[in-house]
């Protein structure tokens, strides 16, 4: 190396490369930018050695990895790889940039982490941690000393010209080829814990000073309990303790902005409320001890200084956490720091995660002390509403009406079971806004202010890059038009503020929301969804033949229940059906669900010989804890919870074992089911359907017997045999639960003239949809018809006889050719049953 660039190095910088040199030649390999970053981790002194130490880069993590690497990297016979010498080039134009007229450690750690080709880049990101963050972390530190650099550069001249003319430099400096003598490990600003404690952690007391988080309203007793707690002598360390969504770290930041605006006691009104990212403690931590050492580096800090109060959303999370063998969780190095009161901490979890985490480790629960935090009344929900409503407003430049807010709350209540207020409530309210603004077309102003954010934002862009540049003059002429933009931007904006929002969300936007999240038509209910159960038996008669006094009563239960009248926390209807097979009792379901569900999906049916077993009633709710298929979600409840307004359909009831009743009891009592994972199912927008052959030798029998008998007295014969049979099979606390048991009657040949009308319907539409228009002439209805029909088999015979005579009959002739796309045939039958088709 030439002796004049040679002497450019500080000692620092020259202890480095003789060190990685010496490695090199003990390993015989060629000296690269592995070997010195290895000699940065040994030289001591060093704030480069700091920062790496605090990343937990250490000389033995390089020596475990390098010794199980390929050696000799570089071209054969090289000392120095042209990896090495990029690095130390390298450094000398970092140092350059930064106006520093030595190389020091900091430069050729600073060259390494800027080079993704070279080898020691590469090492670092093996090691777990981001070289990227490295970077920005030296780079940071060389942009705060350069002010500090140019008033050494200037005491050092003074210095050096001393009237006395001694030399004041040490060591193997030269002043005449750099003022900057002292190494910058001297010149450090900010200490390794301080920094990595500032980028794992938020000051909350700043952000609430700065108006970056919103204002907490209510809660007043929760916050003054953590108050009294956080002034205690000791076990001073609250825990908030309540579900998702119930507002726990609202309360904290309620608190951090009590402490912002003065309203705490004496006592409080220095502390900082420190928000600890527990993701960037743990992120990288591959390596034994790495996430105890950045834990204690923490500990360090928040010790040394008494205001701090660290908050740790989530606290069941350290519990656990960096554990492995040999080595200890977060929970067991932060009690000791509990228990003398060194730290002041405040935590948040569930009361499940607390129960599972907290509870088990009693050394860890006796340090904190709980403030369960309980979901808000309704009213007062509403009130928090109204008082955030401005921030929504403003946020969305739209009005939110008081019928929006309350529609919020009594919706999410009454539809979104699984979570909790005010959370979903404010969630709804932000969507629909959200919504409401997307539907909007923009006006003329609005158009305005995009384009300006959008010209603000390019300038601001090009100033940073001339900054960087050091182009400062071209940077203020920049700034000057950013400022004119921003003031033309400030008066567009005060001009639109004045304006009253033409945008209001009202109660059916709320609705219109909730339905999209769940599934329930929330439309107007007074019009769109009323309209259809006044229809409901007009609606089911058009595809169901005969069962008059069936639908009529299925209909009558159905708009009783849906009307509001009846309570609230049952299914909208729960029905046994009873009668012989074929008769239309699953059919009827599947009419409900595509006629007045208006979705196919809607009928969730589950075969109930399937559950004959006690063993299979688990899969319903899912396998309980310790069995296989734990972790699977159970087949009722997880259905339900995607599609909570639906039709259950449980087919032949009789053959389910006696545990599956328990189940249904659950359902048909309060409205919901809780799976095997502790979540609870709401089933308050279901029907609920049971079919059953329970008494069909008797029904027979009494079909059979008298001509004569009037088909009227026959029926109430018959209901009244049926239902003392199922009050036979089934418990009387399940009948009881149950809305009305519906006698489906059988079917006479008028019934079957209409069964077999619809399903030629039905295969018309098929071929309609083929391009091919048919009709089917009277003669081959009535040959269909004439089948010995049996009245216990229902209508499956005839449905048989007409795919067995007509559809597969068709199927050939489309086969074949005879039938095409956009062909009009007549269908008819000969005087051999057999179908013959005419083209028009």
């Amino acid at each position: 190396m030439n002796e004049n660039v040679f002497g450019k190095l500080t000692k620092n910088a020259k202890t480095i490369l003789l060190q990685a040199e010496k490695l090199s030649e003990e390993r015989g390999e060629a000296l690269n930018s592995t070997h010195i970053l290895q000699s940065i981790t040994r030289l001591k002194g060093t704030l480069a050695k700091d920062i790496l130490q605090e990343y937990t880069i250490t000389s033995e993590e390089i020596e475990i990895i390098t010794s199980v690497e390929t050696k000799h990297r570089g071209r054969f016979g090289q000392q120095v790889s042209d990896d090495a010498k990029k690095v130390i080039i390298d450094s000398f134009k970092l140092a350059a940039q930064f106006k520093h007229y030595n190389v020091d450690a900091e430069h050729i750690l600073l060259s390494i982490v800027s080079s993704e080709s070279c080898f020691a880049y590469n090492l670092i990101n093996r090691i777990g941690v981001d070289p990227q963050i490295i970077k920005k972390q030296l780079q940071s530190i060389f942009k705060d000393l350069f002010e500090m650099d140019k008033l050494i550069k200037d005491q050092a001249v003074e210095r050096f010209n001393d009237s006395s003319g001694q030399n004041v430099f040490e060591g193997d400096e030269d002043p005449l080829l750099g003022t900057q003598s002292q190494p910058l490990g001297g010149l450090r600003t900010i200490s390794p814990n301080e920094k990595f404690f500032e980028d794992a952690s938020i000051d909350l007391i700043k952000k609430a000073k700065k108006g970056e988080i919103d204002l907490v309203y209510g809660r007043e007793e929760e916050i003054s309990r953590c108050i009294r707690i956080l002034m205690r002598r000791t076990k001073n360390n609250p825990i908030f303790i309540g579900e998702s969504g119930v507002g726990k770290t609202a309360i904290v930041e309620g608190l951090a902005h009590k402490i912002a605006s003065g309203k705490v006691p004496s006592a409080l009104l220095n502390k900082k409320i420190i928000s600890l990212d527990m993701g960037v403690l743990i992120a990288g931590t591959i390596y034994r001890g790495q996430f105890e050492e950045r834990l204690k580096k923490v500990l360090s800090h928040v010790k040394n200084n008494k205001d701090i109060i660290i908050f740790i959303d989530e606290v069941h999370s350290i519990v656990g956490t960096g554990s492995a063998e040999g080595s200890m969780d977060a929970a067991n190095i932060l009690k000791p720091a509990l228990a003398k009161g060194e730290i002041r901490l405040i935590g948040a979890t569930t009361t499940e995660e607390y129960r599972k985490f907290i509870e088990k480790d009693p050394a860890l629960e006796r340090r904190l002390q709980p403030i369960m935090v309980k979901e808000p009344e309704e009213s007062e929900t509403i009130n928090i509403l109204k008082e955030i409503r401005p921030l929504y407003e403003k946020h969305h430049a739209v009005k939110i009406s008081d019928e929006a807010i309350v529609a919020s709350v009594e919706l999410s209540q009454k539809y979104l079971k699984d979570r909790f207020l005010p959370d979903k409530a404010i969630d709804l309210i932000d969507e629909a806004a959200a919504e409401k603004k997307i539907n909007f077309s923009l006006d003329q102003e609005s158009l305005k202010l995009e384009k300006l954010k959008s010209q603000i934002s390019q300038l601001e862009n090009q100033k940073e890059e001339l900054i960087i540049q050091e182009k400062f003059e071209m940077a203020a002429k920049i700034k000057e038009k950013e400022l004119q933009l921003k003031k033309k931007q400030d008066e567009l904006s005060s001009k639109s503020l004045k304006k009253e929002p033409k945008i209001i969300v009202e109660r059916e936007d709320i609705a219109k929301i909730v339905s999209q999240i769940t599934g329930v038509p929330l439309g107007n209910l007074k019009s769109v969804e009323a309209r259809r159960y006044k229809r409901i038996e007009e609606v089911i008669k058009k595809n169901i033949a005969g069962q008059e006094e069936a639908i009529r009563e299925l209909s009558r239960v159905i708009r009783r229940n849906r009307s509001g009248i009846r309570e609230q926390n049952k299914p909208i209807g729960s029905f046994i059906f009873l009668g012989p097979s074929g008769v239309g009792k699953t059919e009827v379901a599947k009419v409900l669900s595509e006629k007045f569900y208006l979705d196919k999906k809607a009928l969730i049916r589950f075969d109930m010989s399937e559950f004959s077993e006690r063993h299979n009633v688990a899969q319903l709710t899912g396998a309980p804890p310790g069995y296989v298929g734990y972790e699977d979600a159970g087949k009722l409840t997880e259905r339900v919870r995607r599609n909570p307004y639906s039709i259950l359909l449980f087919d032949e009831i009789e053959k389910a074992h006696a545990e599956v009743f328990n189940v249904l009891l659950q359902i048909l009592d309060e409205g919901t089911l809780t799976d095997a994972r502790g979540k609870t199912t709401d089933f308050k927008n279901t029907i609920i359907i049971m079919t059953s052959n329970i008494g069909l030798d008797e029904y027979a029998s009494i079909k059979k017997i008298g001509f004569k008998t009037d088909e009227e007295q026959k029926y109430k014969q018959i209901k009244e045999l049926l239902s003392k049979r199922v009050g036979e099979f089934l418990r009387p606390e399940l009948i009881n639960r149950i809305d009305k048991i519906i006698v489906f009657d059988t079917l006479g040949k008028n019934d079957l003239e209409k069964i077999a009308l619809l399903n030629i319907e039905k295969l018309q539409k098929r071929l309609l949809d083929m391009e091919i228009e048919a009709s089917f002439s009277k003669e081959l209805i009535k040959e269909i018809l004439e089948i010995n029909f049996d009245p216990m088999f229902g209508a499956r015979p005839l449905v048989r006889e007409i795919s067995e005579k007509i559809e597969s009959q068709i199927s050939d002739l489309i086969i074949s050719g005879d039938v095409s796309k956009g062909d009009k045939v007549e269908f008819t039958i000969n005087k051999d049953g057999k179908l013959q088709h005419r083209k028009a």
